[in-house]
């Protein structure tokens, strides 16, 4: 009986896990779809094809057009340009510091992950997202279950101990699932230390 409950709730896992990716898959086909539509329309406008190449079209156009402004912004006149569009348009400067740390020089996903004392007897997992001069660390603590949210402490050094071998991933698997994971983590931290 016990063996017939397990094969069940197993293939049930695997199956709901592939229908959530399904949908989450769907449903960022469908925004990305909505945010490129109106230049899709247009393309329809002056040429003959099946929706789903103009969307592919539509796609490769905004690559290539990514590539020539990148280019064109690293050239005097370009930067000279850019930095006036940064001082007119509100929070450019924000949203383009967000997107460079995630994308551009990659600075979010080199973040190391890590145990923060936040007071005496309280420990929270979460990442350093910043070093400062005097030593100390931003740490960005995500909240389960949504680790696109959560807070940011600045800890002194010695309340911070890095988790070897530990990824950003292992971190959100066990933000998403409140905690189930965590003890990966802190085994990992334990083994260190004793080594």
């Amino acid at each position: 009986m016990n063996q017939l409950k397990r094969a069940v709730t197993d293939g049930f896992i695997v199956l709901a896990t592939l229908a959530i990716l399904f949908f989450v898959f769907r449903w960022l086909l469908g925004v990305l779809k909505d945010i490129i539509e109106p230049l899709t329309t247009i393309l329809l406008r002056y040429v003959t094809v099946p929706e789903y190449v103009a969307f592919i079209g539509v796609i490769a156009i905004i690559f290539v057009t990514s590539f020539f402004v990148g280019n064109f912004v690293r050239t005097w006149l370009g930067e000279h340009i850019h930095k006036k569009v940064e001082k007119i348009i509100p929070l450019y400067k924000t949203i383009k510091a967000v997107l460079t740390s995630i994308l551009g020089e990659g600075k979010f996903l080199a973040c190391p992950v890590v145990v923060a004392q936040l007071f005496s007897e309280v420990s929270a997992l979460g990442l350093i997202t910043a070093t400062h001069s005097d030593g100390r660390y931003s740490i960005f603590v995500p909240t389960a279950p949504n680790p696109t949210t959560g807070f940011l402490f600045i800890l002194p050094k010695e309340r911070v101990q890095i988790i070897p071998g530990a990824t950003k991933e292992m971190l959100f698997q066990a933000v998403i699932a409140c905690g189930l994971g965590s003890e990966d983590l802190l085994r990992r931290l334990k083994d260190s230390q004793n080594s």
